[in-house]
């Protein structure tokens, strides 16, 4: 699966962001103990880790969209550059090659749509070769057309080597995003995960004392459900996206 859920992101990132800021406060291990402090700290780091690789994961899925739109309206140009060739065809051998040039430029369109979903190597391929060959047989086509045809066709290759630059600056930025999820999110969840839910016990374990404490502020009580809370919440998170990914 490529991308990642938008809604998911802004949610967990939130909640992670709490839980870095908040949970150091909390004096949630015996200060004395050093291999006690030490794992701690460690487990803090793999969670502040996992934000930051869903922070850069965010911000690659913000480039996407933008592209796919200038993608969308280069096809759109082509298709109708294509359209308006049709007409000035003069023999039913040039309007069959024509037609022949638009049924190959518009079958890998498909595989295009597939690709920027599902990110498969198959559907790549499809759509880089349907662009190239889309170029050279137009170019074949217009070497023997009447020069205003010929035109119209160079127009086209035009266009197509304009849509082939936005193909491969999206593609770049699904490989981008795919490598941060392949070598961040999806690697780093699992442990997270279970960093968490280490982190949670501790703080209910914390929460327990203070509550039973006369000493106990509202402030930090209020501090330690926030922190329990965004624990329960973000250990959830994660466990949907892990399974999503998967599926």
């Amino acid at each position: 699966r490529q991308g990642i859920d938008q809604r998911y992101a802004e949610e967990a990132n939130g909640h992670l962001s709490l839980v870095v800021e908040t949970v150091p406060n909390l004096d949630v291990v015996d200060q004395s103990d050093e291999k006690a402090v030490k794992k701690f700290k460690k487990t803090l780091f793999r969670i502040n880790t996992y934000r930051t690789a869903l922070s850069n994961a965010v911000e690659e899925q913000k480039k996407f969209e933008p592209a796919a739109q200038i993608l969308r309206e280069r096809r759109s140009e082509i298709e109708n550059s294509l359209s308006t060739v049709g007409p000035q065809v003069a023999s039913t051998e040039q309007a069959n090659q024509i037609s022949a040039i638009s049924a190959a430029y518009f079958q890998p369109m498909g595989a295009l749509d597939r690709y920027t979903v599902t990110g498969d190597d198959q559907s790549n391929i499809a759509v880089s070769n349907g662009i190239t060959n889309a170029e050279l047989d137009l170019e074949k086509f217009a070497q023997s057309a009447e020069a205003g045809l010929a035109d119209a066709a160079r127009n086209v290759i035009a266009e197509l080597q304009n849509l082939g630059e936005g193909y491969r600056a999206l593609n770049k930025i699904m490989i981008d995003r795919g490598s941060l999820l392949t070598n961040g999110l999806d690697r780093l969840g699992p442990a997270a995960q279970k960093d968490m839910q280490a982190l949670l016990q501790g703080v209910l374990e914390r929460q327990g004392q203070f509550t039973t404490s006369a000493q106990a502020t509202a402030e930090r009580i209020d501090m330690i459900t926030l922190a329990v809370a965004a624990l329960c919440i973000i250990i959830g998170l994660i466990a949907a996206f892990i399974l999503s990914r998967q599926i």
